[in-house]
């Protein structure tokens, strides 16, 4: 299947709500859902708040109703508390390279330790061994990462780092700074925006990223404070006049600039110490230098009421942030984005009016905090509304673990450290390869499919990643490891079987993973293609007969070794089809 048949086929998806009526459905806002709550309302729920959920999942939310199961998603998870370990070896130009392990010895934390001498600038005369540490601690950071959305439970709080992470986003990647920036993302993922912005403003990774480190008063570095501005807090609305964006102006990017200056990533006070080993953190890491500091006033422009701040040292950047929420169009700014990640990229005047200005107001109401955003929202009739129920294209991380997590395949990892190392590394690079690096999104902006009009989603389906889906889907579902899928992936497809009801009955079978990897209910017609792949031309008897034989003779071989072949061609099948590319 090429990219324009797959787009033409998704689109026609993407309609089908609208086609079934000879008039359009009624526009549904945010009261709350009082439909039906079944596997498929709770499905839609998982597949927007979590990466990938399982049979299991969606049974249980099934059973807890919608009210406990987004109190369920919504609690705080437990925070890693060891974060990335060393790995003790790692493969560079196709050759495996043993980690120095008077570093920090093999598998134990260590992304945020660094040699203090190493800090000092006396770098080993053998620079390769520096190399080879920098490039293991950035695998496994990614590793850790990937094993973290595998492992993240019933809770959106993966999710919504990944928002953060799109949103603030920051590269190029730094192991240490971007672990600690994601931990912070996740430590905040459902709390206050005001605060997230704040802490983001002066993050190690954001100061170094947007320059913001190098911002002093005798030489203003703007970068961050026009981020800040146009895609952080407030948008970039339209030009009005040379300079003026309606929401703010050229002038306010540069008195913004002068607020910001002062802050410094400073080492010094870190190597002081006798201690060959030394343990960084965001607090240590980042400095309020006054003397390079801006004390003069700050006049912003009418856009936000010509308001000055004065001279308050490093409190002064709380400041800015105030009062540039202080504005409405803040809030609203915000709203659009969680809607486009959790409901649709398509925000209408109607969207706009009954869905994006009362979330805006009740954020304003709740002074910022994005809970109770979220919670009206995915409670609403609007987010249950059929016509969203496969209304996005997956982008790479939901695309590998909804095919992946249904098999319970983090409960195969391998035991080994170094193995399991390996296992979520892959997967990292096999969404990298689908243009989803997680720490390296392309640009400041973020991913172009939450953004970029008027593809949006669409932009996650181009020749090169369609052929690399298409090649790991054939790879795990049928168990062939062609060149990019290695550290033996694959799909568990007989212990699926076993979260599932009437495995016996092949139109049950069909019906049953059907609604578990696709979003929308099938036609008959697709229900029959998919049995013929199961029993091509033969009676629905002879697969019940099969299938209980292995029940009731598991250790048989031969049986359990036909109903895996068959049961591989059937999910080969479903995964190849385009209405598991929706979400």
């Amino acid at each position: 299947m090429n990219r324009r048949a797959l787009l033409s086929i998704l689109d026609s998806r993407d309609k089908v709500a609208g086609e079934t009526t000879t008039t359009p459905p009624a526009f549904s806002g945010l009261e709350p859902y009082r439909g039906p709550w079944t596997d498929r309302q709770s499905a839609h729920l998982l597949r927007r708040c979590m990466f990938g959920p399982s049979p299991g999942q969606i049974e249980e939310v099934t059973v807890l109703g919608l009210d406990q199961s987004i109190k369920e998603l919504m609690e705080r998870p437990e925070l890693p508390t060891t974060g990335p370990r060393n790995p003790g070896k790692i493969k560079l130009n196709n050759r495996l390279v043993p980690v120095d392990e008077s570093f920090v010895a093999e598998n134990e934390p260590w992304v945020w330790k660094q040699e203090r001498k190493w800090m000092m600038g006396a770098l080993p005369q053998n620079q390769e061994k520096f190399v080879n540490v920098l490039n293991a601690r950035a695998q496994s950071l990614r590793s850790w990462k990937v094993e973290s959305i595998f492992k993240e439970g019933i809770s959106i709080y993966e999710k919504m780092t990944l928002f953060w992470n799109n949103h603030f986003s920051v590269v190029p990647e730094n192991p240490p700074l971007h672990f600690f920036n994601n931990i912070t993302l996740l430590e905040n993922a459902l709390g206050n925006f005001r605060d997230i912005v704040k802490k983001m403003t002066i993050d190690p990774a954001m100061l170094i990223f947007l320059n913001g480190n190098e911002n002093t008063a005798k030489a203003p570095n703007e970068n961050f404070a026009r981020e800040l501005f146009e895609l952080f807090t407030i948008g970039k609305g339209d030009q009005v006049s040379p300079g003026d964006y309606s929401n703010y102006t050229e002038t306010d990017i540069r008195e913004a600039a002068r607020v910001l200056t002062g802050w410094i990533i400073d080492f010094s006070h870190l190597v002081e110490n006798d201690q060959s080993m030394i343990e960084l953190s965001t607090d240590a890491l980042i400095h309020f230098n006054a003397k390079t500091h801006d004390a003069g006033d700050k006049h912003f422009s009418a856009r936000f009421n010509n308001q000055i701040i004065s001279n308050s040292g490093p409190d002064e950047y709380l400041a800015l942030v105030d009062m540039i929420l202080s504005q409405p169009e803040c809030a609203r700014f915000i709203c659009r984005k969680l809607y486009r990640w959790f409901v649709y990229y398509d925000i209408s005047t109607e969207v706009e009016d009954r869905i994006i200005e009362p979330l805006a107001t009740l954020l304003v109401d709740n002074d910022y905090e994005i809970n109770p955003v979220l919670t009206v929202l995915l409670k609403s009739e609007h987010f249950f509304e059929s016509m969203h129920f496969g209304g996005m294209i997956k982008n790479p991380y939901d695309f590998l673990a909804s095919m992946m997590k249904p098999f319970q395949a983090q409960k195969n990892e391998p035991d080994d450290p170094y193995l399991k190392f390996l296992f979520y590394l892959e997967i990292y690079h096999l969404a990298a390869g689908q243009q989803m690096a997680y720490f390296t999104p392309p640009s400041v902006a973020g991913w172009k499919a939450y953004y970029q009009a008027p593809l949006f989603y669409r932009t996650w389906i181009n020749a090169s990643t369609l052929n690399l889906r298409m090649t790991i889907t054939r790879g795990l579902s049928l168990s062939v490891h062609p060149d990019g899928i290695q550290q033996g992936l694959s799909l568990d497809v007989l212990s699926l079987l076993e979260l599932l009801k009437n495995v016996e009955d092949p139109n049950e079978l069909v019906t049953n993973l059907s609604r578990l990897f696709f979003a929308q209910e099938i036609t008959q017609d697709q229900r029959d293609y998919l049995k013929g792949i199961l029993i091509p031309g033969l009676p629905d008897f002879e697969w019940t007969v099969e299938y209980s034989n292995h029940l009731n003779d598991p250790e048989n071989r031969d049986l359990s070794l036909s109903v895996e072949l068959k049961i591989r061609q059937l999910i080969h099948a479903l995964l190849t089809m385009p209405e598991f590319y929706l979400s």
